[in-house]
């Protein structure tokens, strides 16, 4: 999940919660978990 960027959105598939990123993250692979599952880059 690496490579974002300040302003993307992200939502649990389960409950809805998003998340924004204000800070954003270089490494390669970044886990953003909820509800035991990733979630996924909103549109």
């Amino acid at each position: 999940m690496g490579n974002m960027i300040d302003g993307d959105v992200y939502q649990c598939g389960k409950c809805g919660l998003e998340l924004k990123i204000t800070k954003a993250c270089d490494e390669d692979f970044c886990d953003l978990i909820c509800c035991e599952q990733q979630m996924k880059k909103s549109e």
